[in-house]
């Protein structure tokens, strides 16, 4: 339904999607900050919110365990791939 209302002629002529994308714009280029934030979202994309656990995860390791055996794992698949190309 709300395709249906957004593809549908507007008052300019042009469609009811294209008139709110113009009045989106306008209010950013107006200072307005939700806008602006709104425009940077569609243009960008949000940005990803870091989120960083520590503590036990069930298998009795700490985050610094888990660090140093994932760099171990990045470790070793580097040099695994470095051995394959010489």
């Amino acid at each position: 339904m709300l395709n249906i209302a957004l593809t549908a002629k507007g008052a300019s002529g042009e469609t009811k999607l294209r008139e709110v994308a113009e009045v989106l714009v306008v209010k950013a280029l107006a200072g307005e900050s939700w806008a602006v934030l709104e425009v940077a979202n569609r243009v960008d994309g949000k940005s990803l919110q870091a989120i960083e656990h520590s503590g036990d995860i069930g298998d009795g390791s700490t985050k610094d365990q888990r660090d140093a055996a994932f760099a171990a794992a990045v470790q070793a698949e580097a040099e695994d791939i470095k051995s394959r190309l010489n």
